[in-house]
């Protein structure tokens, strides 16, 4: 599967990664990669792929050692966690080898994401950013997210910046992301392109040619080899989003070269200086002493919330005093689950909360929204609103319009919980309030892990069953639509309507319950119906 080049190094250092998250491969559920390279050049020398790493690490061998010239065996350097499977995957021709557990370094690392990146189909530059470069890069990043400047400059202000790396000068616009509340980061535009407002990596508003990006995602929304990347440079356990970063092509997203590694950083720190009404210029010195110069300067004036003149505890800095005090006493990895719940808390409300509002309310709010506060809704409503909200949120929001893991789906109804607690010690909810929304919080935390555990499970039996011509049934043998599961018995399910029974694993009628609906698509066989498509489970 992989392919080598001729090459007789004294040492070759092997790596290998699961790289399931990030690349699919024919019909393989997993997929993960090896490769190997020669230290001393850093000439790649091979490579190996298969559904684990110890499949992928035999094939490399395989491979590296068919293509070696000469008649002595080279030293294998590998991780300490791959040395068995090398050890258990030696040729013939290698039986004797020498293996020994190092620690690769960052470039190593960073070569093995540039592989991964070209496996995923994305763009590769022909000039890899060094460690130094990317150390730079995250640190600029680190030095925005701390400072967080989307809380006072809206999403459609624009930064004029002049940006001069060495002796090359380019014009660019910088857009801060995040005073929505939806996405959070930093785009840096060509001068001549009109910004889209899209900037994911798989955005359908795809943003021109020639666009920089970092967006700022949490970890369980990330392939893992980006996580690793993060802590590698020292991002902090304690931040809750992590920076991705990338170049936005004519083919679509693309890894950055070196300079539009610098180019970036210095659009991150040109975007800090210029929030000030006047213009602003500043030098960098960046990585491998590379001189750098911003001039920047505002398009529109920064529109600045303010919540001040408000009166009584707002949803805003309810959420911020409850974080505070979270951060005091949990873990810094709890800590930074409960800041990914509260981020997607904040955005249904400021999305969605509108419908619990008085008419006076809904103006007031309308009026902030429309003078570019994005986010009115938790800068001017008042706290008790989030108990009111509690049922949106977990109930549709977490389940409807977050891809969210287990872990995270349990997490939200228990941050609730805490939160409404919280609100009641504080006197902002009566114990009654409080009450009914800890019991839909506590139900959630226990209900929607497991739906989301069935809808997998509905998942796998349909992708492993054999296929059903849909169009081949007759109309009434055919039914696509959200459906309520009426009565569950071991392996089987009933919806309403009386359709039913319908034949399941014993682990998805031990998890069902009835009152929950399914997404879904029946089609009667024979008799019997079956569950020919499934999306989502709804307690």
């Amino acid at each position: 599967m992989g392919k080598a080049r001729s090459s007789s190094p004294r040492d070759v250092l092997l790596i290998a990664r699961d790289i399931s998250d990030s690349v699919q491969v024919g019909g393989l559920k997993t997929v993960a990669a090896a490769f190997a390279l020669d230290p001393a050049t850093g000439m790649i020398l091979g490579s190996g792929m298969a559904a684990d790493a110890a499949g992928a690490v035999r094939d490399l061998l395989t491979n590296v050692s068919a293509a070696a010239n000469g008649p002595k065996t080279p030293r294998l350097l590998c991780p300490p966690e791959l040395l068995s499977m090398v050890e258990g995957g030696l040729p013939a021709s290698w039986r004797k080898a020498e293996v020994a557990a190092v620690q690769p370094g960052c470039e190593v690392e960073d070569l093995f994401d540039s592989l991964v990146g070209h496996l995923a189909d994305r763009e590769q530059p022909s000039d890899l950013p060094s460690p130094a470069d990317w150390s730079m890069l995250f640190r600029q990043a680190l030095a925005f997210v701390e400072a967080a400047p989307w809380r006072h400059v809206a999403d459609d202000v624009r930064l004029q910046m002049d940006l001069r790396l060495g002796g090359t000068a380019v014009e660019r616009v910088g857009i801060i992301l995040g005073n929505g509340g939806v996405t959070y980061g930093f785009a840096l535009y060509p001068a001549d392109a009109k910004p889209t407002g899209g900037t994911a990596r798989f955005d359908p508003m795809a943003p021109p040619p020639g666009t920089l990006a970092m967006t700022l995602d949490p970890a369980s929304a990330l392939p893992g080899y980006l996580v690793a990347k993060a802590r590698r440079y020292q991002w902090p356990d304690s931040l809750a989003l992590l920076p991705v970063f990338f170049a936005w092509t004519g083919d679509g997203a693309a890894d950055l070269s070196t300079d539009e590694v610098a180019l970036l950083a210095m659009g991150l720190a040109a975007a800090l200086a210029g929030q000030r009404t006047a213009p602003t210029a500043g030098d960098m010195i960046l990585s491998g002493g590379r001189s750098g110069h911003y001039h920047v300067a505002l398009s529109a004036p920064a529109r600045v919330v303010d919540t001040g003149d408000f009166e009584g505890l707002t949803i805003d800095r309810a959420l911020q005093e409850f974080l505070d005090g979270c951060r005091s006493r949990l873990s810094a990895r709890t800590v930074r689950t409960y800041e990914s719940v509260i981020d997607l808390l904040r955005a249904c409300l400021n999305s969605y909360g509108y419908q619990y509002l008085t008419e006076a309310e809904h103006d007031a709010v309308q009026a902030a929204y429309e003078a570019g506060d994005e986010q009115a809704f938790c800068n001017l409503v008042g706290a008790e609103k989030i108990a009111e909200s509690v049922g949106e949120f977990l109930g549709y929001f977490m389940i409807r319009k977050v891809a969210a893991s287990g872990e995270l789906l349990r997490a939200s109804g228990t941050v609730m919980g805490k939160l409404v607690a919280w609100l009641a010690e504080r006197g902002e909810l009566s114990q009654e309030v409080a009450y009914e929304a800890q019991q839909r919080a506590r139900a959630a935390a226990h209900d929607l892990p497991r739906a989301a555990r069935l809808a997998e499970i509905l998942f796998d039996t349909v992708e492993s069953a054999p296929r059903v011509n849909v169009d081949r049934l007759d109309d009434e043998d055919y039914v696509e639509d959200e459906l309520t599961i009426s009565r569950v018995a071991p392996e089987r399910i009933w919806f309403e309507d009386d359709l039913g029974p319908v034949k399941v694993p014993k682990a998805a009628s031990d998890l069902a319950r009835a009152g929950w609906t399914v997404s879904l698509a029946l089609g009667r066989v024979r008799g019997q119906w079956r569950i020919v498509e499934v999306g989502g489970v709804y307690p």
